[in-house]
């Protein structure tokens, strides 16, 4: 899960520097429960807190917190599947190409100070998943679920090779909703001639798990086919 930058209705980020900065946790729009320190993680006794529910905010402003080390701006996000039973926040470096080794700030509730909250580098700038990789498309691929937990926007590539006979080739989006439906985000121009490459660029993508899925009607194959997503920041 990556922490807006905006400074529109976020009002901006705050630098977590030092122990100027107060944490809290808020889940959805209840009441904020507290933060327990140890061993340098931000740990959290709840009953079943979903990824993407939880986010830090500054206790006095409002503002989502971006944590920004040296010139370079992190963000924090849910490590596991779930938060039940002392799960803990860990810290992910959204720009940086080494690791996050400390960062300080002062728990809202306790005042107690956090360091070395992270302690690796999980989310790059970009990241690629080949969903086809320069194969025969005879047949219809369903790509695996994508998270797009700690990323904003989303490029799609095909690349397709020459044809056999009279094949389509059509491209859909897809987001997973609360139920773990698949549901049509968006669906790309059918490509029919072969020998023709495809791009399209999705910003600020209102899930945080998709999937791409290649469609192939009529008769026959494309050769030499090649399909990618990319998670952008």
């Amino acid at each position: 899960m990556y922490f807006d930058e905006d400074k529109g209705e976020h009002g901006g980020y705050r630098r977590l520097k030092g122990d100027t900065v107060g944490l809290y946790v808020v889940v959805g729009n209840t009441t904020p429960i507290d933060v327990n320190v140890a061993d340098g993680d931000i740990t959290l006794n709840a009953s079943d807190i979903q990824i993407g529910a939880v986010e830090l905010k500054d206790g006095e402003t409002e503002n989502r917190l971006t944590i920004e080390v040296d010139g370079t701006k992190y963000a924090l996000y849910v490590q596991s599947e779930s938060l039940a039973q002392e799960s803990t926040l860990a810290g992910v470096a959204l720009e940086s190409g080494g690791n996050l080794d400390t960062i300080a700030g002062k728990d809202f509730a306790t005042q107690t100070t956090l360091e070395t909250v992270a302690t690796e580098v999980k989310t790059p700038d970009r990241t690629v998943d080949t969903i086809i990789d320069n194969a025969t498309f005879n047949a219809t691929v369903e790509g695996s679920a994508i998270s797009m937990i700690g990323y904003r926007h989303l490029m799609i590539t095909s690349v397709l090779g020459a044809k056999t006979d009279t094949p389509t080739y059509t491209v859909s989006l897809q987001v997973q909703d609360s139920n773990d439906n698949w549901i049509t985000y968006d669906t790309l121009p059918t490509l029919s001639t072969g020998s023709e490459t495809q791009v399209e660029t999705y910003y600020d993508i209102p899930a945080d798990t998709v999937r791409v899925v290649a469609t192939l009607a009529s008769t026959t194959s494309f050769a030499d086919v090649t399909l990618e997503v990319t998670r952008m920041n």
